[in-house]
């Protein structure tokens, strides 16, 4: 079949509406379109290639049923369509007798196929897609109507192309456009985290300046013991909110550091229920507990990461709850040695919104009844809980009704074992180590340090020994014999690290404490590597401090 004169004019026209066409099935019915008024077909199929699917989609036919188009469908990458696509050229079969042609093409329809023609659809010489045409007419298509058809392929594969580029463009647009909103929401939510962080610390910080010039102004011995008690108060205030920066920090980076030991539960839920028991108290809060006795099992896990979680439970459930009472739980369930603990922390406070409560575990988020009720924090505090529960393999869960009161409930599953009564026996006698007489050497070099550490180690009865920086730390190791190190990192002249590292180099087996306001394990493990026995990060309790000087010189006992 030759084309009609028209069929040439109509090419311009082609070219000009599939320049206008938006989608893919613009292209198919412009496509068809132009074929139909110019040379009409008994089947026909458009295929586009889906690069997910890594086959060809049929976009548009003519002459079957989709039960059909449906079946063609699923094979066309193995028949002609699949072959055209593959190879990137035109199979021009004149008559389907001619064994010499390409392989014989099945048809959907019920009439044989007697000629046909497959063109790729192309842009940039990459085929697209491809464009069936068949026949019951042996050479239907001529050399001019397969040219004709060839071009208008290429421009329907260029029109594609553009389509295709434009939707790309615009899903990159959205792309763009919802990182900008987040990148604006991150920013302001990370300005209100730092308003809501500079009061929580400016707040104790001014509590603190001014108990002390209280304190110097006062006369009375009863009335500065009160400034000093309530400076400590704001102190510890501070601490908390500095703890709960460097956990959400470490937290994000994947370095919280949790240890994994045995310990049984009586020896730290009694603390926290005098402690949160007082708390209560003070608010005219009711305190309630309800402990069964399996708790006295030992399990293995983080002990102080564990009651920091609890703790944030109890003192949030304090905090927002103005009048009645807050209840701790605890029940466990024992099978194949794995205990599976349940401890909830139940209030009856102001609750929380069903719109709030998907956000409260998400790092600074506060809460709209939080803002309403001027109760300030930094939205951290749930955050840590969370990521301290699932580091230790469990799950919480949060539930509440507004105005009513809020339960939160920790699901652990952890080894256990039976209490070891010699283990606490140990514990016992190695907290009562006596460390009098002991020489001790301390390299720190603030001032004010130095005197809350001299302060602190003198009170033990050890002989002191004390240096500002890793230089006279080393150099005085060379003249004096001392029973143990506590040891500053960031100092001047020398840092803890090198001084430390120099020390070993001497061969001096000296016991050694790294003092550092840097508590990631990362920094631990290097303080290890140094040569350092062991790691306490600042603020610390006198105890165990105590307690942690006590085990290193029984052990250097041991080993010589």
């Amino acid at each position: 079949m030759n084309p009609s004169p028209d069929f040439i004019t109509s090419y311009g026209v082609l070219a000009e509406k599939l320049g206008n066409a938006q989608t893919r099935d613009d292209i198919a019915e412009v496509l068809f379109e132009f074929i139909e008024q110019n040379a009409p077909m008994p089947f026909m199929g458009f295929y586009l290639y889906d690069a997910e699917q890594q086959k060809l989609l049929n976009v548009k036919g003519k002459g079957f049923t989709d039960e059909q188009r449906a079946k063609a469908e699923e094979s066309v990458m193995d028949r002609h369509p699949g072959k055209a696509f593959r190879e990137n050229r035109v199979l021009w079969i004149p008559d389907t007798r001619d064994k010499t042609a390409d392989q014989h093409v099945t048809s959907p329809r019920d009439f044989e196929v007697r000629s046909a023609l497959v063109i790729p659809v192309c842009s940039d010489e990459k085929a697209l897609g491809v464009l069936t045409l068949a026949s019951d007419k042996v050479r239907y298509f001529s050399e001019q109507m397969r040219d004709i058809m060839c071009s208008a392929c290429n421009i329907t594969g260029i029109a594609y192309r553009n389509i295709m580029r434009m939707q790309e463009q615009r899903s990159l647009m959205a792309e763009l456009l919802k990182a900008k909103r987040e990148a604006e929401l991150a920013n302001s939510e990370k300005s209100l985290f730092l308003a809501n962080v500079s009061h929580e610390l400016r707040t104790p910080i001014h509590g603190i300046r001014g108990l002390i010039d209280l304190t110097r102004k006062a006369h009375d011995p009863v009335q500065k013991d009160s400034y000093i008690s309530f400076a400590s108060q704001s102190l510890e205030q501070l601490e908390n909110v500095v703890e709960d920066l460097l956990d959400i920090s470490m937290s994000q980076g994947g370095r919280l550091l949790l240890k994994d030991e045995w310990f049984s539960l009586e020896g730290i839920m009694p603390g926290l229920m005098i402690e949160f028991s007082n708390q209560a108290s003070s608010k005219g809060l009711a305190f309630h507990t309800e402990m069964p006795e399996a708790l006295g099992m030992e399990v293995k896990a983080d002990p102080t990461r564990l009651r920091q979680a609890l703790s944030i439970l109890l003192n949030n459930a304090i905090k927002y709850t103005p009048s009645g009472s807050v209840t701790f739980s605890g029940d466990c369930l024992i099978s194949d040695g794995t205990k599976e603990l349940v401890m909830a922390v139940e209030d009856t406070g102001m609750g929380i919104s069903e719109e709030d409560l998907p956000q409260i575990f998400d790092p600074f988020f506060r809460s709209n009844d939080q803002e309403k009720n001027s109760l300030k924090g930094t939205g951290l505090g749930l955050a840590v809980c969370k990521e301290i529960v699932e580091r230790l393999g469990g799950t919480i869960h949060a539930t509440s009704r507004p105005g009513k009161g809020s339960r939160f409930e920790i699901r652990l599953s952890l080894p256990c074992r039976p209490k070891d009564p010699a283990a606490h026996m140990a514990t016992e006698v190695q907290s009562s180590v006596d460390l009098t007489g002991k020489r001790i050497l301390v390299a720190e070099d603030s001032e004010v340090n130095q005197l809350v550490l001299a302060n602190i180690l003198e009170s033990f009865g050890v002989e002191l020994f004390m240096v500002s920086n890793g230089e006279q730390a080393w150099q005085t190791l060379r003249a004096t014999q001392v029973d143990l190190i506590i040891m500053d990192l960031q100092m001047p002249s020398m840092n803890g690290i090198d001084a430390m590292k120099a020390i070993r180099a001497d061969g001096n087996p000296v016991p050694a404490i790294a003092l550092t306001a840097n508590s990631d394990h990362l920094e631990r493990d290097r303080c290890l590597q140094a040569g350092f026995n062991e790691y306490v990060s600042k603020p610390f309790e006198t105890s165990a401090m105590q307690t942690l000087m006590g085990r290193l010189l029984e052990e250097a006992k041991v080993r010589s």
